[in-house]
């Protein structure tokens, strides 16, 4: 089972998103928080979060706290291992850059036609859990 942690401040979207996500890999459990400081909450095992499971992978859409969340977890030793996707609807490139230059792992525009969505989806469920060997993280 993959774990994502998912930083959606649009519900609708979240939902979308996590639908999408289990419609494509029965094998993916998805938590989603709406705000950078409830996610902080969720990886530091916070209440009400003291069962979280550490995600293995972020997927963070917060426009104006972005770049304040990827420097949290990539700061933590016990986090910076964790990959982190910006997938944002943004398509300004400062914005772009500096979540970059924070380290975030990508950035993807959000598509607005959702043929686009699930390609864009199946995309990161290939690379990031099929593909790619991610490393362990003590959950």
């Amino acid at each position: 089972m993959r774990n994502i942690l998912l930083v959606e401040d649009n519900h609708d979207d979240g939902q979308f998103i996590k639908q999408t996500f289990c419609d494509i890999n029965k094998y993916v459990n998805i938590e989603i928080v709406n705000d950078e400081e409830t996610a902080m909450n969720y990886l530091q095992r916070n209440p009400p979060f003291q069962n979280a499971i550490i995600p293995d992978l972020i997927i963070l859409d917060l426009m104006n706290s972005c770049l304040k969340f990827i420097e949290f977890v990539k700061s933590d030793s016990n986090f910076r291992r964790i990959p982190v996707i910006v997938l944002s609807s943004s398509t300004d490139k400062e914005y772009i850059n500096s979540c970059c230059s924070s380290f975030a792992n990508a950035f993807i525009i959000k598509p607005i036609e959702k043929e686009r969505f699930l390609e864009i989806i199946n995309a990161i469920d290939n690379f990031w859990f099929k593909q790619t060997k991610l490393s362990s993280i003590p959950k």
